[in-house]
């Protein structure tokens, strides 16, 4: 009987996919890509086919994959993206309790959620809701955007506009459990 099957080989496929691009598109993706350094693939395909280069999207992705796997293109660190706020401060708020933190009293932890309401076009209230974890009491309030009445005032010191009562959580809106 011949075992010489299960003996262990390499499992490496055969073949490999070997570049079907020359060195000379390779140089043109990475002096665009060097000029546009925040740019990905699909706007560097435009950009190629301005220069009359026709290559698709997926080969141009493989060239820049292989240029960083080559260490000839290093990418910008990401530092301080406009438009995302995540990791630049430490919020002196909203800090998570420990897991083993004891709650006992009412008010000793509160859920807070925000939503966007929009009754009418052009017309947007920002929804506080206040969930007390041990009485299981709700405070919602609604303010707008923007309010002319309090323009100098302290955000600390104005008051709620709207729809400000306490209800037991027995009443739940919308069906939603909280």
């Amino acid at each position: 009987m011949d075992l010489s099957s299960l003996e262990s080989g390499s499992h490496r496929p055969r073949r490999c996919r070997r570049p079907t691009w020359s060195f000379l598109v390779e140089e043109k993706v990475l002096t665009l890509r060097l000029q546009f350094p925040r740019w990905g693939k699909d706007k560097l395909v435009v950009l190629l086919r301005n220069q009359n280069l026709r290559l698709s999207t997926s080969m141009v992705g493989r060239i820049l994959t292989h240029l960083k796997q080559q260490g000839r293109l290093v990418e910008a660190p990401r530092a301080g993206v406009k438009g995302s706020r995540r990791g630049l401060r430490v919020r002196p708020y909203a800090v998570r309790k420990p897991k083993q933190y004891a709650v006992s009293a009412p008010g000793d932890l509160v859920q807070v959620d925000t939503m966007d309401v929009r009754p009418v076009p052009g017309m947007v209230f920002k929804q506080f809701t206040a969930r007390d974890l041990v009485s299981r009491w709700d405070v919602v309030q609604a303010h707008p955007r923007y309010c002319p009445e309090c323009d100098g005032v302290p955000r600390h010191a104005r008051s709620p506009h709207a729809l400000s009562h306490p209800r037991p959580a027995g009443r739940r809106r919308f069906g939603v459990r909280g």
